[in-house]
């Protein structure tokens, strides 16, 4: 892939020249893109006058310091304008080691997203006491807690994204600014359902220059992922007592029970608030990441039983990232539907899927009186969740069919040996063809469902395919686990 690594300055004249010759060295067929918020101390005209002996060497001038977030948006921005595929980010202290930038890159082969983390095995720090580790290490537990994502160390400056990725998150409608913005970008992509690897590094205390961070950067930060995971609760919580006020109970499986969503909140707050405080302020920007899951194994199964959200909150839809955190809950349970492009959107009529062979119509599914999504009458058809997103619009568009039915197999009895990259394509009544690729798979439990990583909002247009998985359990006549392939659009 087309890469360039993004740097973003301030006061980084003491170790540039360092920075651009071992990263030149480790990858010298990425270009390198410094992106200077003014710096006073002459940074970037150091870096102006490496560029004339080095074509693959930019500099984005900007006028002021924004901030951290500012500055890597600014970054992607012209990336994507020149035509990258894949972007870099990572700090000008020589914190990051350059050498590991070839690890990051070949590391999307497989991921979306690649972290370098100090906090998975064989990942390390370098100079910090003992109790600096520990201050940082708490901040990372608070981040996770709270916001339920399995990232080791959800604050690292050093990593790779697919621009696709930044796509699908929109990672331009982001709106932290300080190291937040690293938590941000991670979370987004989790609720995404992109594939997130952590590759260890071993952080090094900065040798040059003074930390940025402020007083400003840290409540930004607490307040944001405070904000974040009480949202994410609070909205559940509000599902449920809309379920308990219908006459028919609806029943959607949630990622924990609920007892154990509502503790999570006190305890967390209490005793890490302090600790994520000064972990921030001690080092917030140095690594991040989530494990990816593999695709299972092909395995057969029945009719499709995946769980629906309470019709009541608005349109069911996959993951993604909310354009803001003062808004994100407004987005949530919008039903409002955005066109990714000037295409028209209109509900899906035909599914083909060339790798394994399906060539499928599409109906329109509800809810039914039980709380679970409709499944198509016929084996080999599918059915679009019609309180999804459109295909092509913002947000997750869901279709589910059977793996197998009493007629024989079924039109998703392969859906499991999709593989990343794979091609889905959707055809709409308007005669539009919209495309997605295939990002990954998993297999859940149903009494584990993952309702808000595949129904909640997006600021992207995505795909999910639901099926059944696992074993057939005779005496409910169902298989226990349900299939659901994760794909963004081409």
């Amino acid at each position: 892939m087309r890469t360039v690594v993004v740097v973003p300055t301030y006061q980084e004249r003491g170790s540039i020249d360092e920075l651009v010759a071992r990263t030149r060295r480790a990858a010298p067929q990425a270009h390198l893109l410094v992106v200077d918020d003014g710096s006073p101390d002459g940074t970037a005209e150091v870096v102006e006058a490496l560029a004339e002996r080095d074509p693959s060497l930019h500099l984005l001038r900007r006028r002021s310091k924004d901030g951290l977030g500012a500055a890597y948006r600014a970054g992607f921005a012209w990336a994507r304008e020149a035509g990258f595929e894949a972007v870099v980010e990572m700090d000008a202290d020589l914190s990051h080691p350059p050498e590991v930038v070839p690890d990051l890159i070949d590391g999307l082969d497989r991921a979306d997203l690649v972290i370098g983390s100090r906090y998975v095995p064989g990942g390390r720090t370098a100079g910090w006491p003992w109790h600096r580790r520990l201050i940082s290490r708490g901040g990372n537990t608070y981040v996770r807690l709270a916001l339920g994502v399995s990232t080791q160390d959800a604050t690292a400056g050093f990593r790779a994204f697919r621009m696709r990725a930044l796509e699908v998150i929109d990672v331009t409608g982001l709106r932290s600014n300080g190291y937040c913005f690293q938590v941000e970008t991670a979370y987004e992509a989790h609720r995404a359902g992109l594939r997130v690897l952590e590759h260890p590094i071993t952080f090094v205390e900065r040798v040059e220059g003074s930390s940025k961070m402020s007083g400003r950067i840290v409540a930004e930060a607490l307040a944001r992922v405070t904000w974040w995971g009480l949202r994410d609760r609070l909205l559940r919580v509000d599902r449920r007592a809309r379920r308990r006020r219908t006459a028919t109970p609806v029943v959607a499986p949630r990622h924990l029970a609920p007892a154990r969503q509502l503790s999570v909140v006190g305890p967390v707050v209490a005793t890490l608030g302090v600790a994520v405080l000064v972990g921030l302020l001690a080092g917030c920007g140095s690594g991040t990441g989530a494990a990816a899951v593999a695709p299972p194994t092909a395995d057969r199964a029945v009719a499709a039983t995946a769980q629906a959200p309470d019709p009541s909150t608005g349109p069911a839809g996959g993951t993604g990232s909310a354009p803001s955190a003062a808004d994100a809950a407004a987005t949530e349970a919008s039903d409002e539907r955005l066109p990714a492009d000037a295409a028209p959107i209109s509900p899906p009529v035909g599914l083909s899927i060339p790798a394994i062979g399906v060539e499928a119509p599409v109906s329109s599914l509800g809810v039914g009186p039980d709380g679970a999504v409709e499944v198509p009458d016929n084996g080999d058809d599918t059915g679009w969740l019609d309180s999804s997103s459109l295909p092509g619009a913002r947000g997750p568009a869901v279709l589910l069919g059977h793996v197998d039915s009493a007629a024989g197999p079924g039109v998703f009895r392969d859906l499991e040996q999709l593989v990343v990259g794979d091609l889905i394509q959707v055809r709409t009544e308007s005669g539009a063809t919209v495309d997605y690729t295939v990002t990954g798979s998993s297999r859940y439990p149903k009494t584990e469902f993952p309702t808000d990583l595949v129904y909640g909002p997006a600021p992207g247009p995505l795909l999910r395919l639901i099926t059944c998985g696992g074993v057939f359990d005779q005496s409910v006549g169902s298989h226990l686990d349900n299939v659901v392939v994760f794909a963004v659009r081409a």
